[in-house]
């Protein structure tokens, strides 16, 4: 599978998950909780700046080595979120 369908899935889950634990804003964005601030590094995120902050870790090379083993495991949780 392509890298955009990665990204496009992650992303819908991410938002699906932001809608189960209530963590949508009125604004049309994402009141972070704890464990997306872990993996995200952002406290408050819209639809592109979600995608932005996704893309290290869903790209192959320098951008996803540099995640590093110690967040391996948030990395996982981010893109198997349900």
């Amino acid at each position: 599978m392509s890298w955009v369908w990665w990204c496009t899935a992650t992303v819908k889950r991410v938002w699906a998950y932001a809608k189960q634990h209530n963590l949508k804003d009125g604004r049309g964005g994402i009141q972070c909780d704890a464990s997306l601030i872990g993996v995200l590094g952002e406290r408050r995120l819209d639809f592109s700046s979600l995608a932005r902050a996704l893309t290290p870790h869903l790209r192959g090379g320098a951008a996803a080595a540099s995640v590093g083993p110690s967040r391996e495991a948030e990395v996982r949780a981010c893109t198997s979120l349900s």
